[in-house]
């Protein structure tokens, strides 16, 4: 570390690096949880017939009554929360929408955030509005035709925050950047093979009859642009190039 770093400083590296691996445990035991409230849902049950945050709640009310604990209060909660990560979720991804693209156009000011909030919008508001439906022409709800990518986006995001993590702690020295680099290699790896899963039927029908689907599109887009991400950090650390502390 430079001359000019205090101990204080490194207690707030020190207590930051803490948080967030805590945060990447939380989040891991989460996605246990979120299983395990459908792998306790026998087949045939009335509750599979239900939307998503009905099929959350009833897995885990049933979940947490094995632990003694009232399964209305686990249902109501459990709802509550579900409803809250939506929200919160479309919050979080119009602000940073409407960030990036007043980082990339320039632009300032109160109505510079009304105008990129509105653009950041319309996308998502296409695909609420558009009909989909499925081979057999029955309508399809929009949400399940992004769930399965959004799935795999989230964890792509987790994989190239530790990818990025990994770079600045590589070039700061020591070992410790081992305990990004590991959890990073794993999540790379799962998030891309499952994108691949996803281009793959799609791909293979392109020669012989040659059509549009969104969700192999947008996988391969994620995908080149975590490919270019990854090529770049390996340019970076082979470079030995600091990044300023």
């Amino acid at each position: 570390m430079g001359s000019g770093t205090t101990s204080k400083q490194i207690d707030v590296e020190t207590d930051c690096r803490l948080v967030g691996y805590g945060g990447m445990l939380l989040e891991a035991l989460v996605a246990v949880v979120a299983l395990s409230t459908l792998m306790v849902l026998p087949l045939g049950d009335a509750s599979l017939g239900l939307g998503p945050d009905r099929i959350y709640a009833a897995g885990l009310a049933r979940f947490v009554e094995r632990f003694g604990i009232n399964p209305e209060i686990a249902r109501n909660f459990a709802l509550l929360a579900f409803a809250t990560f939506i929200y919160d979720t479309l919050d979080v991804t119009t602000r940073l929408g409407r960030y990036m693209l007043q980082e990339l156009t320039g632009w300032t000011g109160v109505k510079s955030g009304m105008v990129t909030t509105l653009l950041t919008l319309a996308l998502p508001a296409v695909f609420v509005t558009i009909r989909i439906v499925d081979v057999s022409g029955n309508p399809v709800p929009a949400w399940k035709m992004f769930w399965t990518i959004f799935g795999t986006s989230n964890q792509l995001l987790a994989g190239l925050t530790l990818l990025g993590l990994t770079v600045w702690l590589k070039e700061r020295g020591g070992r410790v950047w081992l305990v990004t680099a590991l959890p990073m290699v794993f999540m790379m790896a799962m998030t891309l093979w499952a994108l691949g899963r996803t281009i793959a039927p799609w791909a293979a029908t392109l020669f012989t009859r040659p059509h549009w689907e969104t969700i192999p599109v947008v996988a391969v887009v994620l995908s080149g642009l975590a490919v270019l991400l990854i090529v770049d950090s390996v340019r970076i650390v082979n470079k030995k190039q600091r990044i300023p502390q």
